[in-house]
């Protein structure tokens, strides 16, 4: 039962580990977006629905709406 205990407990200290650092990462992204100062982000070109330009060349789509 001790060693049950403990598995437990090692399982949930690593969770909390590998939980803890995406969250450092993510902000110094989102640092350097904001200091970039737009998003970088890439779509589908000429699948209509998804990234198209229209008659006026403004990309419209499901693609271009998300990014």
């Amino acid at each position: 039962m001790l060693l049950r205990r403990l598995a437990v407990a090692i399982f949930a200290a690593a969770g909390l580990i590998a939980l803890g650092s995406p969250a450092a990462e993510a902000g110094a992204m989102f640092d350097a977006i904001k200091a970039r100062g737009y998003v970088v982000c890439g779509v589908n070109q000429g699948l209509p629905g998804f990234g198209n330009p229209d008659s006026q060349g403004k990309w419209t789509g499901l693609d271009i709406d998300f990014c």
